[in-house]
């Protein structure tokens, strides 16, 4: 019996393209009032090398980055960034088609919960979309410095919500991210197909192990949840 569905966020509920391009603005900004000047060159170079080794928090890998001799001043400007809540409008406030009525369905029968690679900022993200009401526990990497794929983000999400792999869904639209480990573990899986390619994690769209059932949108997730309890 399933009990729980686990969703990833960006690419899979609301596009999150505006979101991270607004959230490295503002890292470059208050670095830049740290005395830190970056082109826009090298910080996109710089932001391309460190999404590709996934690190729990990408504000806070770049601030370290470009800091890595001064914690006290890296600190400084961690607090600046991370202080004022995001600027409503300036989040990937945009649920993708369908996603508001697919939470809505399944919240009906199935605690919902959040398994993300993600600043704490996704809270407002999550906010701004109207959609955070529907989550009862939130499983983000920056807060349990852990990040997908490793298997200890999806053990401490199916710990806190007090049930079994073979209890719980994983959606997500990276096959990489969302669909070997927690498969290999013993969940469901349902891939949903980004509307988009990434531009910044190449390969990711690369189908490294089959999900369990594959959706063109995140609209068909509750019709994909309701094929595997039936299965």
């Amino acid at each position: 019996m399933l009990r729980w569905v686990f969703f990833d966020v960006g690419g899979t509920l609301v596009d999150d393209r505006a979101y991270v391009t607004y959230l490295a603005d503002v890292v470059r900004r208050e670095l830049a009032g740290a005395g830190i000047a970056t082109s826009g060159e090298d910080f996109a170079a710089a932001r391309r090398r460190l999404l590709r080794r996934n690190p729990p928090s990408l504000a806070r890998a770049l601030i370290a980055h470009y800091l890595p001799q001064d914690p006290a001043r890296a600190a400084e400007v961690e607090a600046r960034v991370f202080l004022p809540r995001l600027e409503h409008g300036a989040t990937q406030s945009r649920l993708l088609p369908g996603a508001i009525e697919a939470l809505e369905s399944l919240s009906l029968r199935y605690r919902l919960g959040v398994i993300a690679n993600y600043d704490s900022f996704i809270r407002d993200v999550l906010r701004d979309a109207h959609a955070l009401r529907f989550f009862s526990d939130l499983v983000i990497s920056s807060e349990v410095a852990l990040v997908k794929p490793a298997p200890e983000i999806f053990e401490t999400a199916l710990r806190r919500a007090g049930v079994d792999a073979a209890e719980a869904v994983m959606v997500g639209d990276r096959p990489d991210n969302d669909v070997v480990t927690p498969k290999a573990m013993g969940m469901r899986t349902v891939r949903v197909l980004r509307p988009y390619r990434s531009r910044t994690v190449p390969g990711s769209e690369a189908a490294l192990v089959e999900p369990d059932v594959t959706v063109a949108s995140v609209a068909e997730v509750p019709a994909a949840v309701a094929m595997l309890e039936s299965g």
